[in-house]
């Protein structure tokens, strides 16, 4: 995770702590985008039923 962080955050020479953070942002963010594709697909077939 670390690693993808680096290269996203462009934190190549970062210190630990800033890549740190940044792994736990990006984590967060996939964790809420998954959240929303879960509620936009429930909305999605609820109107497809309707």
């Amino acid at each position: 995770m670390f690693k993808v962080a680096k290269e996203f955050a462009d934190l190549e020479g970062g210190t630990g702590n800033e890549v740190y953070q940044k792994a736990v942002q990006f984590e967060q963010e996939v964790k809420t985008t998954n959240v929303l594709r879960d509620v936009l697909k429930t909305e999605s077939n609820a109107l497809v039923v309707k």
